[in-house]
């Protein structure tokens, strides 16, 4: 297999943010001074580990458009949540990017993604 040495483009960006639809929004709630962190309804169980009271919540986790993402309905029931989002904002980037998600199926095409909550200790345990 041929080793790529040549560079490396970072040419779309997207994201899921507290209070905020997109990144635009985002930005605009951090320049208005937007208090972003809310109090915990019923996704978290505050009683565990001392959790706080507050905090940054994604808005309409239970949205997803399985059909146009080509997911089949009962295993989009079943996907974790984060993996959902993910699918979503990798679409989202590469559109951010001008690249038609169609053009690049079956090409050697890379997506680097990031998800903070793999980063923290005993994440599952925290959820109800």
């Amino acid at each position: 297999m041929d080793r790529y040495n040549g560079d490396v483009v970072i040419s779309g960006i997207a994201g899921k943010f507290p209070e905020s639809e997109n990144l635009e929004e985002f930005w605009q709630n951090l320049h208005n001074g937007v208090d972003m962190v809310t109090e915990i309804h019923d996704r978290w169980n505050v009683e565990s580990f001392e959790m706080p009271s507050r905090m940054g919540q994604l808005k309409h986790l239970n949205k997803f458009d399985a059909d146009f993402l080509g997911v089949h309905a009962k295993q989009a029931d079943l996907m974790d949540p984060r993996l959902r989002i993910l699918l979503e904002l990798t679409h989202e980037a590469l559109i951010d990017a001008g690249v038609n998600p169609v053009t690049i199926r079956g090409s050697r095409t890379g997506v680097a993604t990031w998800d903070i909550l793999n980063l923290l200790p005993g994440y599952a345990a925290l959820r109800k």
